[in-house]
């Protein structure tokens, strides 16, 4: 089974939502990936970049970053 995310859980997950982390630890212990659509990437990524323009700041995007790298992008066809 694939655990497939999305941009809301994930932002409740940035927020260190203890329910949304309890959440993922229980269902990541029988997923056999955990998957992103390339939507929910799109909409993290421009997320990241409307708090880059209004603070100037990169740690969004540092962040999202270290987070894609731990999940599989599912692409649209």
């Amino acid at each position: 089974m694939k655990l497939l995310l999305d941009t809301s859980f994930i932002l409740e997950l940035k927020k260190r939502n203890e329910r949304a982390i309890e959440i993922l630890r229980r269902e990541a212990e029988n997923a056999e990936d955990v998957v992103v659509s390339q939507l929910t990437k799109y909409e993290l990524m421009v997320g990241a970049y409307y708090l880059w323009l209004k603070n100037r700041s990169i740690k969004e995007k540092i962040w999202l970053d270290d987070f894609l790298k731990w999940v599989t992008i599912a692409h649209l066809s």
